[in-house]
């Protein structure tokens, strides 16, 4: 059941025409561009959990897709019938229900199922899992889900730009969207703020998705920074400047750097992936080669021009030390709201994720050639450094 404060929000209309505001069209313009990436190809069948009016899933009809959508707002399906109606490429079905439960349709029924919004709103840990498990559940093997997170860490520019930091009240709600991702509008003024809604750190996208038995195909920022950009609006209404901002999302949406400066993040899913069972038997620098060539053989990666993946896989290993050195915090005890939260093994598993992240990206560099023998590379290495150090190997 929905939350009466959210039924009440969505059913004051506010949501069929928001993808059509000229700084917004840049969420649906590159969402309808992170899809055709990554959904199967046409005829497919979709299933669009909170599609809302209809934006999405009339879009992708058009495209050549089946699409059923489904909705939790009286409002939203009787404009959804309405625009479907009038559409050369109708839905297939267009039906209430919620995304916690899917029960009416059986197993592996869709080739991809979309959370374009029900996560926002589902403010408990469990109602998210149990959305991510029922979306999986009627994904046939191979397929995909790809589910809409709104980052935490935007709402603060969003606040800044629009000059709603002086409201009372707007730094606390600040505080708690960086803390603990929960927003609330107790005021109802739904001209200055949101609804009840949770915010996702851009990780807990791809925890999430791990929990579901799902593979992580790719973490991709929607709108980056662009929306702060002043004069957004006029380079989208231009094929120019439409373009260059495009081009440019699209070479940053994958880094770890970038995924927290956007307002909307897509997690792309494969459900019940089985890992493959890897052979004992071969060295360190074959496993490191190994999964190296796995990394590089993601659809999301192989889109991608040579120079952006290996900028990928370099910042990568920055990422990992970033980690090490937030494990170190906790284990020392030096955040004041978590405390003690980890010890040093956490350190230690962290700094182990960097030199594994690090050979990978040597790997990447001798395009990931078997006969490079990583682990005497670095052997080699330390020897070298060894040297400098006076100390006789």
């Amino acid at each position: 059941m929905l939350d009466d404060e959210i039924l009440r929000y969505y059913n004051e209309g506010r949501e069929q025409d928001r993808l059509a505001d000229p700084r917004r069209s840049i969420e649906f313009l590159r969402t309808m561009d992170i899809l055709g990436r990554h959904l199967p190809p046409p005829p497919a069948k979709i299933l669009d959990v909170g599609g809302g009016p209809g934006r999405y899933a009339l879009a992708l009809a058009t495209a050549g897709y089946q699409v059923t959508l489904v909705d939790p707002v009286p409002l939203h399906l009787e404009q959804a019938h309405a625009a479907s109606a009038k559409a050369d490429s109708p839905l297939a079905e267009i039906a209430e229900g919620d995304a916690r439960n899917l029960g009416e349709w059986p197993e592996c029924s869709f080739d991809a199922v979309l959370l374009l919004g029900p996560l926002y709103h589902l403010v408990k840990k469990a109602d998210r899992a149990r959305a991510w498990t029922e979306a999986c559940r009627v994904t046939r093997d191979g397929g995909r889900v790809i589910a809409a997170g709104v980052s935490r860490y935007y709402t603060g520019w969003e606040m800044l730009s629009k000059n709603k930091l002086d409201l009372p009240g707007a730094e606390t709600l600040l505080e708690q969207h960086i803390n603990s991702g929960q927003h609330r509008n107790p005021s109802q003024d739904y001209g200055q703020l949101w609804t009840t809604a949770y915010l996702h750190d851009p990780d807990e996208m791809a925890a999430e998705a791990a929990a579901a038995q799902c593979r992580l195909i790719a973490l991709l920022a929607v709108e980056g920074p662009a929306k702060l950009l002043p004069d957004l609006a006029e380079r989208l209404r231009h094929p120019v400047g439409r373009g260059q901002v495009m081009r440019l999302l699209e070479r940053l949406e994958y880094l770890p750097t970038v995924l927290g400066t956007s307002e909307h993040v897509l997690a792309v899913a494969e459900p019940r992936w089985t890992p493959p069972v890897v052979d004992p038997s071969p060295g360190a620098s074959d496993l490191v080669h190994a999964v190296s060539r796995w990394i590089d053989a993601h659809p999301a990666n192989q889109a991608r021009d040579p120079e952006a993946l290996l900028w990928g896989r370099i910042t990568k290993t920055g990422e990992e030390v970033g980690e090490a050195i937030s494990a170190l915090v906790a284990a020392l005890n030096h955040n004041p709201r978590k405390g003690l939260s980890g010890d040093m093994s956490h350190v230690q598993d962290e700094l182990l994720d960097v030199a594994m992240t690090a050979l990978g990206a040597i790997a990447h560099l001798h395009h990931n050639d078997p006969a490079t023998d990583l682990t005497e590379l670095l052997a080699q290495h330390i020897a070298g450094a060894a040297v400098r150090a006076g100390i006789t190997p």
